[in-house]
């Protein structure tokens, strides 16, 4: 497969598993894939300096926390209780937003955990399925399956496949409309692309008139998305009902063809978030992770502190 990583540049890869006890933090280098941790986690964020990676509860619906990274092997275990079903998280400036699916919530927390405000969208319990965000012009946007009023009214027969959307929650405006349980939408060059998951596809969408144009269907649920110069890493995740010990992968997908490149195999059932980070942020992972004796068993510090 090829690689088109800078110099120590790896992409960091979350990944969990609700079956069982495999996920955790991995990383690609270009050539090979390694396990840092693990730790079950769904999004990621890497701003100055520091990766912040969402954890995953016992359950998809259990309150979780998220863990704070530095450059320096320090870790710190931030708890939140309204983290309820966390999915993707985002560096705003002075906080991050975190998308809450269970609650149908963004809860916006500062580095030292506390919660400066919340944003929620109308329906009950998880009604729109609100997963992936991203800044647009400083503008906050996010993706969700779908206005429903019911917790999981997406989910029930006769629900419209195509109901997904991506929406500016600066002026309430849907940019992206027909997604089919869209996630990770990214704005390059006056074009939106978007994992469109519930059609294990990742689409190319015109953002001024919204024609779709490009589109190449993967190998599983498309989740986690990754921007390089030439080209795309893109999570493929098996789906739910498929047998026990099929692992996921990241498909390469070519800019400028829109075809598959190649792929690689990521020891986890289910990949959330791919994001690129600097090498020594994926050491330092590594070694926080033996300093704390972390095994799978979630055997985390205290909330607050660093080891």
């Amino acid at each position: 497969m090829p690689s088109l990583l800078g110099d120590g540049v790896v992409a960091l890869i979350s990944g969990f598993d609700d079956e069982g006890a495999g996920g955790g933090m991995f990383r690609y280098d270009g050539r090979n894939v390694g396990q840092l941790d693990g730790l079950p986690c769904t999004g990621l964020a890497v701003e100055n300096g520091v990766l912040a990676r969402v954890l995953r509860g016992s359950e998809a619906a259990s309150r979780a926390s998220l863990l704070l990274h530095d450059s320096e092997s320090n870790v710190t275990d931030v708890a939140v209780d309204e983290l309820v079903d966390p999915h993707d998280i985002l560096w705003t400036g002075d906080s991050y937003a975190i998308a809450c699916a269970g609650a149908n919530k963004i809860v916006f927390v500062s580095p030292a955990g506390v919660v400066t405000r919340v944003w929620e969208a109308p329906g009950a319990g998880d009604a729109w399925h609100l997963n992936s965000l991203l800044l647009v012009d400083g503008e906050l946007h996010l993706s969700a399956f779908g206005k429903f009023e019911r917790h999981r009214e997406w989910a029930e027969p006769g629900a419209n496949p195509a109901s997904g959307f991506v929406l500016n929650l600066a002026t309430g405006r849907d940019v992206v409309t027909g997604l089919s349980s869209p996630h990770h939408p990214r704005l390059v060059d006056g074009q939106w692309i978007v994992c469109n998951s519930g059609r294990r596809a990742l689409t190319l969408i015109d953002a001024e008139t919204g024609r779709i144009e490009a589109e190449v269907v993967l190998d599983g649920w498309t989740r986690g998305l990754a921007v390089l110069d030439g080209g795309l890493l893109v999570g493929e995740s098996p789906g739910r009902t498929e047998p026990k010990g099929v692992s996921a992968s990241v498909a390469f997908v070519d800019r400028g063809t829109w075809e598959v490149a190649g792929r690689f195999s990521v020891p986890t059932r289910e990949i959330y978030d791919i994001v690129l980070a600097p090498s020594e942020l994926a050491r330092s992972v590594r070694r926080s992770a033996r300093r704390a004796k972390v095994r799978r068993t979630l055997l985390l510090p205290k909330p607050g502190t660093a080891v």
